[in-house]
């Protein structure tokens, strides 16, 4: 395990929940008390909905994970049409402190594939897609991220709304031009 891991386990136009699991460590030398406060921020950076966890103890060394579901009435579907992007926001307090936090930027959606084809949201869609490797002649794949977000618009631009990416792990920066552009990615594990 390790960091941030979120999931939506119902996903519909009118009600979905986002699963939030953090993972903790205690590296101190002795037991501490913490709290786990999880927001959902929308795309204006204002809260959206928000839980907390009672107040637990956790062991010198020990790690845990705590879970949180979060109810989001009418939220904002994603979707290579309106790529709309929340902000999960995990906290860590203890003894009132904020202690740590972290961001995770999400798409609310659903996908599947059914025996007639595949659905984003309960939706039928048609993708159309290209490769990508990520390297450039005289550069291999140093590339900015400046650049990074340029190969991912101009892949929209030219009219894909889904990529098969290589065997390699690719640059963040990259895969985050793709969620805010609405781009279906298929990060392909390393063989």
């Amino acid at each position: 395990s390790g960091g941030v891991f979120v999931t939506f386990p119902e996903v519909s136009p009118e009600t979905a929940i986002v699963k939030v699991q953090a993972h903790l460590q205690n590296t101190d030398d002795r037991a501490r008390q913490f709290i786990i406060r999880t927001t959902l921020l929308d795309a204006n950076h204002q809260p959206v909905t928000s839980v907390e966890s009672p107040l637990a103890e956790l062991g010198a060394g020990a790690d845990r994970e705590v879970t949180h579901e979060l109810r989001v009435a009418q939220p904002h579907l994603w979707s290579p049409a309106a790529p709309y992007l929340y902000r999960v926001r995990t906290e860590l307090l203890a003894d009132k402190q904020l202690i740590d936090a972290e961001e995770t930027r999400v798409g609310i959606r659903r996908i599947a594939i059914t025996p007639d084809g595949f659905r984003i949201n309960g939706e039928k869609m048609f993708l159309r897609g290209c490769n990508r490797h990520q390297e450039y002649p005289y550069l291999g794949n140093a590339l900015s991220d400046a650049a990074q977000y340029r190969d991912a618009r101009k892949i929209k631009e030219a009219g894909f709304d889904y990529i098969r990416l290589s065997h390699y792990p690719q640059a963040p920066a990259f895969l985050d031009a793709c969620d805010e552009l609405g781009i279906v990615v298929m990060n392909c594990l390393m063989g």
